[in-house]
């Protein structure tokens, strides 16, 4: 007896709204992660080549402890 009323609770706009805006949040976050994921590889990929962290900071955007945890 539950199943029919929450088929139509998914159907009512609140829930859509609600579901738009958790997608949305999700969608910022995993491009935000992704972007962190891939400064850090440069990071590493720069700390290789014995690059100066000053260099690797101007690089990539990530502040001296972040890339002093890389190495």
């Amino acid at each position: 007896m539950i199943e029919p009323t929450l088929r139509g609770f998914e159907q009512t706009r609140f829930y859509q709204d609600i579901l738009n805006i958790g997608k949305s949040e999700g969608i910022k976050k995993g491009v935000e992660k992704g972007k962190r994921e891939e400064q850090q590889a440069i990071a590493r990929n720069l700390l290789k080549l014995g690059l100066p962290t000053e260099v690797i900071v101007q690089a990539t955007g990530l502040n001296p402890k972040e890339i002093a945890a890389l190495q």
